[in-house]
């Protein structure tokens, strides 16, 4: 029944993705909306246990059961009525890398329970929570330790399949995070099906050097499906700048939403987002982008309040010491080179990004692409700033493990811009619009 319970619980994410992407998005490219339903999917998911866990309290086995059942058979039914052209999906290398990836990832995560610390303490840990004390423990002031003041979104994903399995079962439970990391192989190759295929197929080889070692696929840690709500933002946002269409805007704000729902520094692209609306002076566009990102989050922010937190965990406080840790620059700036250059966990990723992304500079910032350039920058630059702030002494160990996992962030979305410099660097002059080598200056008139 465990396997029964796994299918019905992820394939409804899915389902529920694919069923909102056929009516918001009728006309994009089946590659894309395959990709980006199970992120969407979950994510919608996560409102609904969200709103069950307040208005059914230790009943929201049916109503998760109902939700799951009806996305599936409204997918089923939607997906009888014949297509007129049966869309070519994937191609076999792909497909072998795909299905090998994700194989191995399931075959790391089933052994094994979560048992790593963040990912046991601090999110693992809050759904069982919800699982035998329900909503009634968020605002007791002894669950301090359940960390109930992080972001709810997996957990409440790991919360819906125990509430269906009708037990805790830890093992099970982490196939969710390949789950989440076939979706991300599948929305890279989805998003860069244009460029060379033999390119891509070695773009592949470096994902799995991404995510290795304390952070890796199946640990249980935030990392993964942050890295996969930065990437589906970061495309709904280009898809707009690029077409205008408004309902890529609205995926862009829900997806912007789940960022912040995933984990902390989730908050940063929104931010980033409404910075670029505000400095491009698109008042329009700002409030269509903030009146589905709002309501989630404004209610998200109410709650969170009302839990009790750690007595230490005043982090705004901490910007006082902020012009006494400024000796800590020199240091900040050696140990993220490090990390960046680091052959085990990165290989050569890095000094190849940044060597195209200077080459490709005039291109990627005059193009559309200048979104996803802008705030990897940036991100990389609030990685840098945030060990400015800590009071404590001891943060070098804090920093190595931090920057790793704040690349890893980050790390698809500099995937498809060094593909795209990739992709423009291989055409030829003419259908760049550089000048001709050996003619600049010729024909010009005088």
């Amino acid at each position: 029944m465990i396997i029964f319970y796994l299918f019905i619980w992820l394939f409804s994410f899915f389902c529920l993705g694919s069923l909102i992407l056929r009516i918001v998005l009728p006309e994009e490219k089946e590659n894309i909306k395959n990709a980006l339903s199970i992120p969407l999917g979950g994510g919608v998911f996560s409102l609904f246990v969200w709103l069950f866990l307040f208005l059914f309290p230790g009943r929201e086995c049916i109503p998760i059961f109902v939700v799951s059942l009806f996305s599936i058979l409204s997918w089923i039914s939607v997906n009888l009525i014949p297509r007129a052209k049966k869309p070519h999906v994937i191609f076999r290398p792909v497909c072998f890398i795909l299905g090998t990836s994700v194989l191995l990832s399931v075959l790391q995560a089933l052994p094994f329970p979560v048992y790593r610390h963040d990912a046991m303490v601090i999110w693992a840990f809050k759904s069982k929570v919800f699982f035998y004390e329900g909503a009634r423990a968020l605002f007791h002031p002894w669950r301090v330790a359940a960390h109930l003041r992080y972001p709810w979104l997996v957990p409440l994903q790991q919360f819906a399949f125990y509430r269906l399995a009708g037990c805790v079962d830890d093992r099970s439970v982490m196939i969710l995070f390949p789950f989440y990391w076939f979706s991300l192989l599948y929305l890279l190759w989805a998003i860069m099906k244009e460029e060379n295929r033999l390119l891509l197929l070695a773009f592949f080889a470096f994902l799995p050097v991404y995510f290795n070692s304390e952070a890796r696929i199946s640990s249980g840690y935030m990392a993964l499906p942050l890295s996969l709500y930065f990437l589906s933002t970061l495309y709904m946002t280009v898809k707009f700048d690029e077409t205008g269409k408004s309902r890529y805007l609205f995926l862009a704000s829900l997806f912007s939403f789940f960022c912040l729902f995933t984990k902390d520094e989730g908050i940063l692209l929104p931010f980033f987002i409404i910075s670029y609306f505000i400095m491009k002076r698109r008042k329009k566009h700002l409030c269509l982008f903030l009146l589905p990102f709002c309501l989630p989050s404004l209610v998200w922010f109410l709650i969170r309040i009302r839990i009790p937190g750690r007595m230490d965990a005043h982090y705004l406080l901490y910007l006082i010491y902020l012009p006494g840790n400024l000796y800590r620059i020199l240091r900040i700036l050696w140990e993220g080179i490090k990390e960046m250059l680091n052959p085990v966990r990165w290989s050569l990723f890095f000094p190849i990004v940044f060597s195209l992304m200077f080459l490709t500079r005039h291109r990627l910032l005059n193009s559309f692409m200048k979104i996803p350039v802008l705030f990897s920058i940036f991100y990389l630059c609030f990685s840098f700033f945030i060990f400015l702030i800590p009071p404590w002494a001891h943060y070098s160990e804090q920093m190595r493990v931090t920057f790793y996992r704040f690349l890893m962030h980050i790390a698809p979305s500099l995937l498809w811009i060094t593909s795209y410099s990739f992709h423009y660097l291989g055409k030829s002059p003419q259908e760049r619009g550089d000048p001709q080598p050996f003619s600049m200056g010729h024909g010009r008139e005088t």
